[in-house]
């Protein structure tokens, strides 16, 4: 409590600001009649003014006497003498005849009406009557009456009314008096611009958090004691980390109010905690009036989301319609799910802040408690359903939801009795869950606008203002998580139509990008909801500190379902490993907590759950990884298109003009332009690029040491020295509603011989606008665009810009590089210690460096044959036939060695994959040595996808599409696909043998001649021999 108290000088002299007092008969001020000269004479004797005095005294000596008597010790001990005696006065002086026969009467000058014995409503804020003494930092409340919802409506009275409400609270308390007249509730600020710093926390602090195992810096914490002697009393124990103070205090003040519990008296301490942020503790008298309990130990495991994780929006449906906490997380996960199904059906009847006002009315909400109940029953682990008498309630819900009118009620209840019916795992019933996540049939969902294959898997995750979702498409898959922050309603409400279909259309994208590596392609998206709060304090709580709270909710949540514990209900049925990697607004912080985060869940392989970590990770910004492989294909397009006009007698060069979207301090553009410099130097010319803060143009190109002055220090567009522009160069800055249309505009104004988008939110070209790409001759303003990033370009403009002309190399292609090195680094993650890794790191590195180039040159060079071979195939769909072509090549293998199809022996299979991960790996773990530990240490289904993959790319690459594509079958393509991989080192250990001038057996001559007489002919067409 010695860090709740506020020292005197602290306080300062309270100043009475604001009275509110209610009129028993209104407030409105009634005519008074003016005093006639001899009452004016009687009123100013002597006699009347002493009497008049002596009434006063002693009416504030009753209320003194009758304030030290009632109130509890505790507001004595906690505030300074000073403190009490402005309460005391505050009262004796509002109410001069305030105690009558040892009854305080002041109740009735408040409020207007005394309460019967035992009445005790909730507040509301409108019928709220209060005497208010607020200053800078600090403001008192005193009240008629304590009652369920008091302090959660004072805190929003502050933030209506004051300025108070953008402090940070350092303390609070709450006190009542022993008779129930009166309540004074006390706040206590941060100076904002100078704040306090909290004291570091004493160790019977920690210890008492570690007793309540709230492990690393996001936890809550709440156990109750029960009065010995009145079993309506009780009091709350409280700890939050990290958390907003006065939103976490307001919080658990609105969930116990639900639960009908009163405040009675509240203590609040607050302290730091070296390298783990914050502690709120609270301690709470509770006194219960009414009978809504649930029992003790279900109200602390819901008070622990309440304060926290849950949605604001969830606990005032709970709080208006008796819900439990469970009940309310699980209706607004299903509408939710809802707003992407029909949104596309009409946006504007199926707004979501509509959707969450029809499942709310009275006709739909019954019904959608009965969906809820009914998922929440099946996966209940201490009673769970069983199947017949699931589908029982199930068609009682269905004749439920058939009976609901009008018809746009019904359409969304339809929905979530298919969501209720698709859940596979729920963590509804995890303790100190952060989120509620369900893992879904993929059919629920289906498919997106880009590609219609059902995803192999399905997870929604519905928590505290976000929801988000992950798709992927193989049991064992890795794609980014990326976090979407609109900053309006309206934008809000657009992204959310969409987020299922952005989630799908990336995933099926990453899918076709991940050919070269075992695991299949997913992707997470986060979309958090904007709200006022974010202005508390924004420089520590605002936009960031959401987005980092939504990320951890978000992948807890995840590991949930990944974990589901042994008394778990599972429909799924088998263990599921996913791989994350970072994304949009995932910064170093998110990907060290998640790590981190899995191996304190038990996760199997936790460093391998999230790549691109810091230390002991391939950081993508770091090394370019990315762009390297982009560069890879730009480079072999721009010598592909130099040969072609050189075979059509064109004028040749080998310099070239190229624009960019994505800035300087990006991750692709930014190693683009110091790998430009690195290969071409002054043969590149960068003649646009932009950002979100600017645009930067000239013909004649921008110097380069200049964007790279940028680069290297992690600025800006918008830092750029505009003195260093030539003649015809121009700056626009984004701030200004022209220099942003510039900026948007720049990607297709500017003219240069490529452009790679580097950046920029999905579908940026589309069928829309993909006119205002080409010049005014019909002939795009970039004849070759290499599409460094997912979906800038959706199918139906790729297909205009073909017919325009243009060379477009698809995002699958292009950006693979990415993915390709979160593989290596998850697979050594596996293979090596931490300490091992930090030692081998460089070395890895350079090796994965050497990969990624190979991976992508091979690829380029199918590319362009394929293009050569037909000109009339758009590239983008030659690359689409290529991923084909490779995943099911790898499906076919995958499945026979997984079935009886053509299953090897355990000996042949470790030799296979032995082979496979040799030519698939790094060098540095392609060792005799390295090659054990994968045996020992790697899941078996990866290894067996290493093979799968490793034998389905390199037959593709080495044999081209219409070698592969006219394979045929399952049984055909899995049996081509491994003897090829064998047969590749066959072949390159008797090419070296003959190489060296070795003697040969005579089988391995006669191998020779015979590999001679059947391909050799064809191998020397096209060596030109």
């Amino acid at each position: 409590r010695a860090a709740a108290r506020a020292s005197p000088a602290a306080l300062g002299p309270l100043r009475a600001r604001e009275r509110k007092l209610a009129h028993p008969r209104g407030n409105a001020a009634r005519a008074q009649p003016a005093l006639d000269e001899g009452r004016q004479s009687k009123l100013e004797g002597a006699a009347m003014l002493a009497g008049l005095q002596m009434e006063q005294q002693a009416a504030a000596a009753a209320t003194v006497r009758w304030f030290v008597n009632n109130m509890p010790d505790n507001y004595f001990e906690d505030l300074s003498e000073a403190t009490v005696r402005r309460h005391m006065s505050a009262v004796s002086s509002l109410f001069p005849n305030a105690v009558t026969q040892g009854k305080p009467a002041f109740q009735r000058s408040l409020s207007g009406r005394v309460a019967a014995p035992g009445e005790q409503a909730a507040v509301a804020p409108s019928q709220l009557e209060r005497v208010s003494l607020i200053e800078d930092e600090s403001a008192t409340f005193i009240t008629p009456h304590d009652a369920p919802g008091l302090l959660s409506v004072l805190l929003d009275q502050l933030s209506a009314t004051t300025t108070l409400g953008s402090h940070n609270l350092r303390s609070a308390g709450c006190y009542n008096s022993h008779d129930g007249s009166i309540a004074i509730t006390t706040f206590q600020f941060d100076d904002e611009v100078a704040p306090q710093k909290l004291p570091p926390a004493p160790a019977e602090v920690e210890t008492r958090l570690a007793a309540l195992g709230l492990e690393g810096d996001d936890g809550v914490g709440v156990t109750v004691e029960h009065h010995p002697d009145d079993p309506n009393r009780h009091t709350l124990h409280v700890a939050v980390l990290n958390v907003v103070s006065r939103l976490g205090l307001k919080r658990v003040a609105s969930y116990l109010a639900q639960r009908g519990l009163n405040i009675e008296q509240i203590s609040m301490e607050q302290y730091c905690r070296a390298g783990k942020g914050e502690v709120l503790l609270l301690h709470i008298s509770l006194e219960q009036r009414r009978a809504r309990q649930r029992g003790w130990d279900v109200l602390c495991e819901e008070a622990k989301r309440a304060v926290k994780w849950v949605d604001d929006r969830t606990l005032e449906l709970c709080d208006s319609n008796n819900l439990t906490l469970i009940e309310g997380e699980m209706v607004h996960a299903l509408t939710a799910m809802q707003h992407g199904r029909l949104a596309k059906k009409d946006p504007f009847a199926y707004a979501l802040s509509r959707l969450y006002r029809m499942v709310a009315s009275p006709n739909a909400l019954p019904v959608a408690h009965s969906i809820a109940r009914l998922v929440l029953d099946r996966f209940d682990p201490a009673a769970p359903l069983s199947e017949s008498t699931y589908q029982r309630r199930h068609a009682e819900v269905a004749a439920e939801v058939e009976a609901v009118s009008p018809e746009d009620h019904r359409e969304v209840l339809a929905g979530m009795l298919g969501a209720a019916d698709a859940v596979l795992r729920t963590n509804a019933y995890a303790r100190n869950r952060f989120a509620l996540g369900l893992r879904l049939k993929p059919e629920y969902m289906g498919h997106g606008t880009v590609g219609e294959s059902t995803p192999y898997g399905t997870f929604f995750v519905s928590g505290r203002r976000f929801r988000g979702y992950h798709v992927r498409f193989r049991d064992i898959a890795r794609g980014g998580l990326r976090v979407v922050t609109p900053v309006s309603e309206e934008r809000h409400a657009i992204e959310s139509g969409r987020q299922y279909d952005e989630v799908y259309n990336l995933a099926f994208a990453q899918q076709l990008k991940n050919k070269d590596i075992p695991e299949g392609g997913a992707k997470a998206v986060v979309l958090l909801e904007p709200d006022k709060s974010d202005e508390l304090i924004p420089d520590k709580y605002g936009h960031s500190f959401m987005a980092r709270k939504s990320v951890r909710a978000f992948t807890d949540a995840l590991l949930d379902l990944l974990l589901p514990s042994e008394d778990s209900v599972d429909l799924l049925g088998k263990d599921e490993l996913v791989y994350l990697g970072p994304d949009e607004q995932i910064v170093p912080e998110d990907i060290e907590w998640i790590t981190a985060r899995a191996a304190l869940r038990g996760y199997p392989t936790p460093n391998a759950f999230m790549s691109s970590k810091p230390a002991a990770g391939i950081n993508h910004k770091d090394y370019g990884v990315t762009s390297e492989g982009v560069a890879v294909f730009l480079g072999k397009a721009l010598e592909a298109i130099r040969e072609e006009k050189a075979e059509r007698g064109e004028e040749t060069t080998d310099h070239f003009t190229i624009k960019l979207t994505g800035g300087t301090d990006g991750d692709v553009a930014g190693n683009m332009l110091k790998i430009l410099d690195r290969e071409y130097g002054a043969r590149a010319r960068v003649v646009g690029i932009c950002d979100a803060t600017a645009s930067a143009e000239d013909a004649d190109g921008l110097p380069m040491d200049e964007l790279l002055r940028l680069v290297h220090s992690g600025l800006p567009l918008k830092e750029f020295n505009a003195e260093r522009l030539g003649p015809n160069g121009e700056l626009h800055f984004a701030s200004t509603p022209e220099g942003a249309r510039m900026r948007d505009t720049m990607h297709e104004r500017i003219e240069a011989d490529a452009f790679v988008p580097a950046g920029g939110r999905p579908n940026t070209i589309n069928a829309g606008n993909v006119d205002n790409f080409l010049r005014v001759d019909g002939a795009p303003s970039s004849p070759l665009i290499c599409e460094a990033a997912n979906l800038f370009i959706t199918p139906e403009a790729r297909q205009k810009l073909f017919e325009a002309g243009a060379f477009v190399i698809k995002d699958s292609s292009a950006n693979k590089c990415g993915v390709i090195c979160s593989s290596y680094e998850i697979i050594a993650s596996m293979m090596l210690s931490e300490e091992e890794f930090l030692q081998k790191k460089e070395q890895l590195v350079q090796d994965v460096l050497v990969r990624l180039r190979d991976a992508a040159a091979k690829e380029a060079t199918l590319l362009l044959r394929e293009r050569a071979r037909d000109p009339s195939v758009a590239p983008p769909m030659i690359s689409q036939r290529i991923s084909g072509a490779i995943t099911a090549a790898h499906d076919a293998t995958l499945a026979a060695l997984e079935g009886e199809m053509g299953s090897l022996d355990s000996a042949t299979e470790e030799r296979m994959i032995r082979l496979a991960a040799q030519k698939h790996l790094p060098e540095v773990l392609a060792t005799p040595e390295m090659l054990d530990r994968l045996m020992e240490r790697v899941p078996q289904t990866y290894k067996r996808n290493i093979l799968a993959a490793t034998a389905a790319a390199t037959l593709v690459y080495e044999q081209g599409l219409v070698f592969a594509e006219g394979l045929g079958g399952e049984a055909t393509l899995y049996k081509a696909a491994t003897r090829h991989l064998t047969a590749l080192k066959q072949v390159a250990d008797l090419a070296d043998s003959v190489a060296a001038g070795k003697k040969l057996s005579e089988e391995d001559a006669e191998t020779v001649a015979r590999l001679l007489r059947t391909g050799g002919a064809r191998s020397a067409i096209f060596m030109g021999a």
